[in-house]
């Protein structure tokens, strides 16, 4: 495992690497901006659809789904590239056979597919749409006034018309999660940087964030980033009646990258009660704050 060569720099001191995670955020991103209605509901309920994806796909138990490190799971994630990417049965068959072993019959993955879409009426209007900006623009936008030209959307060929609506709407979500990723890390470096902060932010993983965290400042990382992460300064993202969550992992003091458990909520929460007193942590609730004001 790769991960167990990346050990703080602290190590010696009792330094660790904690990681957050977006929970779920390309699925939370499709479902707000798609106005899907199924999933918000069950986002608001405090689901998991990655395992009720698994269950209702591989015909499982909760606890079947979760078992195996969660390696059902793993593979029912794959199964939302249909509806959000604008990939096939096919294509969904094909993943889950090679990449996870999987077997699938044609019926099964079309009647899985089938029933995915029709959860999700909203699903044709929101496709609509950004088509119709691809016929008046030849380009689509993200909340984040991010861009992408698709110019083959008027190809004669088919299939690669077919590509550029697909692009469109893999870049629609994709770039708007990048983009939340992205400025939870600034937040967070500059909020550092003033507080006299010693951790380091040292990586982004796709819609996660690394830290080596200073010997003692465990408990202050883990909260100020889950808040971030939560409560990005954007009036779009705080109005979206999808919660956007953080999930927090870390290890033992001198632990590596792969050693790491992810921690429960109510954790996090008492690291919160200790801190939320300290001017560090007011600071950063201020910066979100004033930055959307």
């Amino acid at each position: 495992d790769i991960y167990k060569y990346f050990i703080s720099r602290w190590r010696d001191d009792g330094g660790l690497i904690l990681q957050a995670d977006f929970s779920q955020l390309e699925l939370r991103v499709f479902a707000a901006i798609a106005g899907i209605r199924w999933m918000i509901e069950r986002y608001q309920q405090g689901a998991d659809l990655h395992t009720e994806m698994g269950m209702e796909a591989f015909r499982k138990t909760r606890e079947e789904v979760l078992a195996n490190g969660k390696l059902l799971r793993s593979a029912a994630k794959e199964l939302w590239f249909g509806p959000i990417y604008g990939e096939g049965w096919k294509a969904i068959k094909e993943v889950l056979e090679q990449k996870h072993k999987i077997k699938m019959t044609d019926e099964e993955a079309k009647a899985l597919m089938g029933s995915m879409y029709a959860k999700m009426p909203e699903y044709d209007q929101y496709k609509a749409g950004y088509e119709q900006l691809l016929d008046q623009h030849a380009a689509v936008w993200t909340p984040f006034g991010r861009r992408r030209y698709l110019p083959m959307w008027f190809s004669r060929e088919k299939w690669m018309k077919a590509r550029a609506g697909r692009q469109a709407g893999n870049f629609i979500i994709q770039s708007t999660g990048s983009d939340m990723t992205s400025w939870a890390w600034v937040i967070l470096n500059r909020w550092a940087r003033e507080n006299g902060i010693k951790s380091k932010l040292i990586i982004s993983v796709h819609d996660s964030l690394v830290w080596d965290v200073y010997p003692g400042e465990r408990e202050i990382i883990a909260a100020v980033t889950r808040y971030v992460m939560e409560h990005l300064p954007f009036s779009f993202v705080r109005n979206w009646p999808v919660p956007i969550l953080a999930d927090i992992e870390y290890g033992e003091p001198g632990g590596s990258w792969g050693d790491m458990d992810e921690i429960d909520r109510g954790v996090i929460d008492q690291h919160e009660g200790q801190i939320i007193t300290l001017p560090q942590y007011q600071s950063v609730a201020a910066t979100c704050d004033r930055m959307i004001a």
